[in-house]
C-alpha cells in the first residue's frame, strides 16, 4: 500500500512572504492540550552536535530532541527496544534516555545488545532505550543524520541555555523563543478545512495566553501544507519524501503559520524598545528553523 502523506509545520509568514516553522514550547504544549481536530500533535527539534562518550571514548554526534509522543504519532517502531514515550518527557530530568541510530549502533556497538546500556551525552548519563530502523532520518529531513534522539525533558540538563539573560537554563518555559517544530497526524473523517479552522482557534488562544498582544494586532494564522519531505529548507531539491513519513500507516498533516513574525516584532518593540528588536528577532527566528513548505496533492 503506497502513501503520499501530507504534513504541516507551524511557522510564520511575514509581509515579504517568509515562512517560519517554529513554535515556542509553551504554545506547542497548549495547542496539544486543546487539540480536537487532529489525532495528535507532536514536536521535535534538530538540536545540533552533542558530545557522546561511549566506553570512555568521546565523539561529536548530531542530536534531535523529541516530544514523548513522537514515535507513537509517527507510527515508528525501533528495531530494538522501544521509542521515547510520554512518561520519558514529563518533568525536567525525568527521562534520561536516548534512542540511537542504526549507524551509531553499528559503528560503536558492533550491532551487539545495547538496550539498557549507559552512555554520556554532554557528560550526562543516559540509558539507551532503543535503536531506530535502518534508513530512519526523522521528521525533519530526508538528509537528516541525527544519531541520538532524546526527550525535551532533558534539554535544561543536557543542553542548558540562557536566552535574553533569563535566569533559567530551560527553553521549555521560555515564551519568547520560537524554536520547536510541530507536526500532527490527521484524524480520520476530519476535512483539512475543518482541522485548519479549529487549529486557528487553538493557536490564537495559545498566543494570547503566552504573549502580551494588543487587540488590534494581527494574530498568526495556521494553514495545512504538505510535509511528506520533512521540514528541510532544501526540500525542493529532494526527489523522495522522508522515509518515516512515507512509511506511515495513516495521513500526517503539517501546519504552517502565517503573520507570526510581524506580531513578534510588534510585541517586542513595545516591550523592549526598538533598539533590541533586531537582536531578539534573530533569537526567535533562527535560519535553522525556517523552511519552504511544499503543497501536496
Amino acid at each position: 500500500m503506497a502513501w503520499s502523506p501530507r504534513c504541516g509545520a507551524t511557522g510564520t509568514k511575514s509581509h515579504q512572504g517568509e515562512t517560519s516553522t517554529s513554535f515556542s514550547y509553551p504554545v506547542y504544549e497548549q495547542m496539544r492540550r486543546e487539540n480536537r481536530s487532529l489525532a495528535d500533535v507532536f514536536a521535535f527539534k534538530l538540536y545540533g552536535r552533542m558530545t557522546l562518550t561511549i566506553r570512555g571514548e568521546a565523539e561529536a554526534a548530531d542530536s534531535e530532541m523529541v516530544s514523548g509522543n513522537y514515535y507513537s504519532t509517527l507510527g515508528i517502531k525501533p528495531q530494538l527496544g522501544r521509542g521515547i514515550q510520554d512518561s520519558d518527557d514529563g518533568a525536567v530530568g525525568s527521562g534520561p534516555v536516548v534512542v540511537i541510530s542504526d549507524k551509531l549502533w553499528t559503528n560503536r556497538f558492533g550491532r551487539s545488545d545495547v538496550i539498557g546500556k549507559t552512555i554520556l551525552v554532554n557528560a550526562t548519563p543516559m540509558t539507551v532505550l532503543g535503536v531506530n530502523p535502518p534508513g530512519f532520518t526523522g521528521a525533519y529531513s530526508a538528509q537528516g543524520k541525527a544519531d541520538v534522539f532524546l526527550p525535551f525533558s532533558m534539554q535544561p540538563i543536557v543542553a542548558p541555555q540562557n536566552i535574553d539573560s533569563s535566569p533559567s537554563p530551560s527553553l521549555l518555559t521560555n515564551k519568547a523563543l520560537w524554536w520547536v517544530l510541530v507536526m500532527g497526524r490527521a484524524k480520520p473523517g476530519v476535512p483539512d478545512a475543518t482541522a485548519a479552522a479549529s487549529l486557528n482557534v487553538s493557536m490564537s488562544a495559545a498566543v494570547r495566553a503566552t504573549m502580551p498582544v494588543k487587540s488590534d494586532r494581527q494574530l498568526p494564522r495556521l494553514v495545512l501544507q504538505d510535509g511528506s519531505r520533512g521540514q528541510n529548507p532544501a526540500v525542493d531539491d529532494l526527489a523522495k519524501p522522508v522515509y518515516v513519513l512515507m512509511s506511515l500507516a495513516g495521513l500526517v498533516l503539517l501546519l504552517a503559520c502565517a503573520n507570526l513574525a510581524n506580531l513578534l516584532l510588534a510585541v517586542w518593540a513595545e516591550v523592549v524598545g526598538p533598539g533590541d528588536v533586531r537582536a531578539r528577532e534573530r533569537a526567535v527566528n533562527p535560519r535553522s528553523s525556517r523552511c519552504k513548505l511544499v503543497s501536496g496533492s
